[in-house]
């Protein structure tokens, strides 16, 4: 299925992708990217490297609930084809699971080979998953703890909404570790995406449209009464930040 291209003001352009696959366009607002040879359909990159690192812990030594540490997987490319010069940057792409959001993870395949051999400096990511998709008072993480969903939609909003902003805020905390290394990360500020299939396609246009200050203020918005963190200890299922590593 086609993906839609938005360009976003605070710096993300979203591939919105509800299928299977993502379309990269050139940006035409980025006026280097014209004459480049990268971010076309046609592959440019002899080699590239592949590194998974932690990059949050999701516990708290006061508590004993916690999640797991979350892991990205990086795509850097290491050398050009065709004598291309290796550019002093590349343009940024987010890759993001999808599942619902609960199931999925930083392994993604086809994606990222295909966008890191067309130039990109790529990233997939870990985010927290779990709500109460059948209205049943219980968090499951997957099906196969029999929070199973029913014909109707009788999930809990407010349980879904922690969820997407849990998600939002461990994106926020990639990134930010990734533009916090301008050496391992030779990121284009200029020049950055995020996008996937499904709950990931949803993600980025939470990413590109609103930050996280924004989303908070929306919980407050639609309830006044529930309070956004439920459990400052459990931060499997709850909106609290992880700690950097």
């Amino acid at each position: 299925m086609e993906g839609r291209k938005h360009s976003i003001g605070n710096g993300f352009n979203a591939f919105v992708v509800a299928g299977t696959m993502a379309l990269a366009q050139p940006v035409g607002a980025q006026s280097w990217l014209c004459s480049s040879p990268i971010m076309t359909d046609k592959v440019v990159v002899a080699s590239f490297s592949k590194t998974t690192i932690p990059f949050a812990h999701c516990n708290d030594s006061s508590c004993t609930t916690n999640a797991d540490t979350l892991l990205s997987t990086v795509y850097i490319p290491t050398a050009m084809k065709n004598n291309i010069a290796m550019p002093d940057k590349f343009p940024f792409i987010l890759l993001l699971t999808g599942g619902g959001f609960t199931v999925g993870d930083h392994v993604m395949k086809q994606w990222p080979e295909q966008f890191v051999k067309r130039g990109f400096l790529v990233a997939t990511m870990d985010y927290r998953l779990g709500w109460d998709v059948d209205g049943d008072g219980e968090i499951a993480e997957d099906d196969a703890n029999g929070d199973t969903v029913p014909a109707e939609c009788l999930g809990d909003r407010y349980s879904y909404l922690r969820a997407i902003i849990r998600a939002r805020i461990d994106a926020d905390a990639a990134i930010r570790s990734f533009l916090g290394d301008t050496v391992a990360y030779p990121i284009d500020t200029a020049a950055m995406f995020t996008g996937g299939p499904s709950a990931g396609g949803s993600l980025a246009l939470h990413i590109g449209l609103g930050d996280v200050a924004e989303h908070m203020a929306l919980w407050a918005s639609l309830s006044d009464t529930i309070p956004l963190i439920g459990d400052p200890c459990d931060m499997r299922y709850d909106p609290r930040p992880c700690f950097a590593i």
